[in-house]
């Protein structure tokens, strides 16, 4: 469905100007250098390029545009559809700060329900046969935005994670001493690299690599104990050919160098 409206919503509060749930979308990108006068939401049910740089995000990104913000979304190699809504009017900019809702940043792993929902009810409300009411609107879009921050804020730490999150968890703990790339890690959760080490800061406090990396030097710290084993010797163990680059983040992660561990204190 879209639907582009002659203004049905036209107060100094509140414009709705025009909304497309579910809209398919033919093989292309969309580029507006300096965006539109006011805000445009919108979300992705495929993965898009979201940049001119060609950089893509996953499928449920949504994003917050401003007004002025230069637009550049789509997918050249095939058919996309996408769920959005371009709005403007005095109540936007304060309910966002209030919110804490980023402009022009993707937020991943939206629920297109949601925006669906909302998106379909204020439709209904300038559409059907009564005058729209600006109340009705504004808390409908207003519900909407709240809805985000409260999945956004929900991928906190300490949240289940997705399944897929675990599996690479799982594997960095059980795998540590052997090579280990971001791509792999990517590849075994099905995400792209980016995507991978947003969702999974999320959910555990730290990045992938960066969850590695303390699994390693924790295992180094314990290797460190037996005298028999050169300093060199630990680090090839936890995967660090290199002894200077093992000694510089053993350093930076455990506070003190190797060599430290073993010289008395005084």
């Amino acid at each position: 469905m879209k639907t582009i409206f002659s203004e049905p919503l036209d107060t100094a509060e509140l414009k709705i100007g025009a909304m497309g749930v579910q809209e398919q979308m033919p093989p292309g990108l969309v580029h507006r250098s300096t965006g539109t006068h006011g805000y445009l939401f919108m979300l992705f049910y495929e993965s898009v390029e979201l940049d001119v740089a060609g950089n893509s995000v996953p499928p449920r990104t949504l994003i917050l545009w401003g007004p002025g913000h230069a637009h550049l979304y789509g997918n050249r190699a095939r058919r996309w559809k996408h769920t959005w809504i371009h709005c403007d009017g005095t109540v936007i900019a304060p309910l966002i700060r209030a919110l804490n809702l980023p402009l022009g940043v993707p937020i991943y792993d939206a629920d297109p329900a949601v925006a669906e929902h909302y998106f379909l009810a204020l439709y209904r409300e300038l559409t059907g046969p009564h005058t729209p009411d600006v109340v009705i609107a504004k808390n409908t879009l207003e519900s909407f935005l709240r809805e985000v921050r409260r999945r956004r804020e929900g991928h906190r730490v300490g949240a289940q994670p997705p399944e897929r999150l675990l599996k690479v968890k799982n594997y960095i703990e059980a795998h540590s001493e052997e090579p280990i790339r971001l791509a792999d890690l990517a590849e075994r959760a099905a995400l792209s690299p980016q995507y991978l080490c947003s969702v999974f800061k999320r959910y555990f406090g730290v990045t992938p690599i960066d969850l590695l990396i303390r699994q390693r030097m924790q295992r180094a710290q314990y290797l460190l104990q037996d005298e028999n084993l050169s300093v060199g010797e630990v680090g090839a163990r936890v995967g660090y050919e290199d002894i200077f680059q093992f000694s510089k983040l053993f350093k930076k992660h455990m506070g003190v160098s190797p060599s430290r561990i073993r010289r008395p204190a005084g």
